[in-house]
């Protein structure tokens, strides 16, 4: 039987009508697409890329608990998992719902404050996932030039890019910025 698909192009608003005759073909139209480098929400739901997710995310980042109490090293592995696999099945589903957050009030070094809210732990895997996913996509866009708000690239960086350009060049660049914290 003969079943139509439809995919929206990344690139362009059209949309895209796909033939789709058996699972060889659909499956082969996914690797098609992912071999393009695009975001995939089923990768990012992955129970094995939520667990990659939780166990990066414990050693990185922050150890303060969301609205439910519970941090990062409360939980075994095995606990984490089945966690991990009913949190794809919930995503996959269209039912997830964040929890609610936690405010605080952070002091700045330059004065005033900053507003930081914390969701739980699942909430800030699910966050990270999807983001890692997004992002992947994201940086192969990017211009070699383009050094703001990208991970792994700081002003510095920047920076030396102009002293580099100036000196192969030989040109001048008036450049206008806040650099005050380079």
């Amino acid at each position: 039987t003969q079943r139509r698909k439809y995919v929206f192009s990344v690139d362009s608003p059209k949309v895209v009508q796909h033939v789709v005759f058996d699972r060889r073909i659909r499956r082969a139209d996914i690797e098609l697409a992912t071999s393009f480098g695009v975001p995939s929400f089923e990768r990012a739901t992955d129970p094995d890329n939520l667990m990659a997710t939780f166990k990066r995310l414990r050693i990185e980042n922050g150890q303060a608990p969301g609205i439910d109490g519970i941090r990062y090293w409360d939980l075994t592995l095995r606990e984490v998992g089945d966690i991990c696999r009913a949190l794809s099945t919930v995503l996959r589903s269209g039912k997830y719902v964040p929890n609610k957050t936690i405010a605080k009030l952070l002091r700045k070094k330059c004065g005033g404050e900053r507003r930081l809210e914390i969701g739980t732990v699942f909430d800030r895997v699910v966050a990270a996932a999807v983001a890692a996913e997004i992002t992947k996509y994201l940086e192969r866009k990017f211009l070699p030039n383009s050094f703001g708000f990208r991970t792994g690239y700081n002003n510095w960086q920047a920076l030396l890019a102009v002293a580099e350009l100036i000196r192969r060049q030989d040109c001048r660049v008036l450049a206008i910025d806040d650099i005050r914290q380079a």
